[in-house]
């Protein structure tokens, strides 16, 4: 399970296949959220480079996101995907 989406960051870097490699419950302040933590691949053919030898690192940085926490407590991996594809920074993306 991945997000596709084409980005481009500060330093001219472009990245199109982001996937979560893991989320924390976070209490900074007041209210809880979930430090929500992605890598960034050039494409899906990296990560599965990645896939079949675990000992290459294929992606091109790291990501962070901070989501609020569900008082249902109902982030399903799928549902987590969801919550980072409905951020701003990725609109118009495709879950993979």
């Amino acid at each position: 399970m991945a997000i596709f989406k084409e980005m481009t960051d500060d330093k001219g870097q472009v990245t199109a296949y982001h996937r979560i490699t893991s989320y924390t419950l976070a209490f900074m302040g007041e209210t809880p959220t979930l430090d929500v933590s992605l890598a960034d691949y050039t494409s899906e053919q990296y990560r599965n480079v990645e896939k079949a030898d675990w000992t290459k690192n294929t992606q091109v940085k790291f990501s962070r996101f901070f989501l609020p926490v569900r008082e249902d407590d109902t982030y399903t991996r799928t549902a987590l995907y969801g919550a980072v594809m409905a951020l701003p920074e990725f609109e118009g993306s495709q879950m993979a």
